[in-house]
């Protein structure tokens, strides 16, 4: 005969099914990096140069901030939009940060925050919540639930982290609400993370 656990990581599996490729990231600030510095930059002496999808700065450095090749970076702040979003950072220097996308020229002088992440892909399954109230959890129209299984993360997902629904950084970004963990063996066996656009 089966055992509880073994009946409800049987049980995990099966909701599973149809899993798709997602992207997990936490941002800095909510999060302690390898190197153990908190990459969030915010200046107005950031400008966009085209000819190398590159970052400038005027003061401060990238490097010693913990911005390094292969980070998942986050822009905001730009008037022009194109300059604004996910990237990939490819080569850094201390005033200068290359990045995977297109970017447009954009002299300095808006405030730009630039966000350093954390990025986990993971498979997930999306489901959409009943419009009510679920085991007291508040629940807006267009809330989203994610299971997971329990090793999908190397890390806790927490309220306030990103989920984005796609495979890679232009996909649609959503904010992680609430996370319920369900245990077998002591153990996390499933995720369930309530997702807000």
């Amino acid at each position: 005969m089966a055992s509880l656990d073994q009946t409800f990581r049987a049980l995990a599996t099966s909701l599973l099914a149809d899993q798709k490729a997602l992207l997990h990231v936490r941002l800095s600030g909510t999060f302690s990096p390898g190197n153990g510095t908190a990459a969030q930059t915010r200046a107005s002496d950031i400008s966009v140069v085209a000819s190398d999808d590159s970052l400038r700065r005027v003061s401060g450095s990238w490097t010693a901030e913990g911005y390094a090749v292969g980070d998942v970076v986050r822009v905001q702040g730009f008037s022009t939009a194109a300059n604004n979003g996910w990237a990939e950072v490819t080569a850094v220097e201390a005033l200068w940060l290359a990045v995977d996308r297109a970017l447009t020229d954009e002299a300095a002088g808006k405030l730009v925050l630039v966000q350093r992440g954390i990025l986990t892909e993971f498979k997930g399954r999306i489901e959409s919540y009943a419009l009510k109230a679920i085991d007291g959890k508040q629940v807006q129209h267009g809330d989203q639930k994610v299971l997971a299984s329990g090793e999908a993360f190397p890390s806790e997902p927490r309220k306030g982290d990103l989920i984005l629904l796609g495979s890679d950084l232009s996909a649609p970004v959503r904010s992680i609400e609430g996370v319920q963990a369900t245990y077998a063996a002591e153990q996390v066996a499933l995720w369930e993370l309530q997702v807000r656009a």
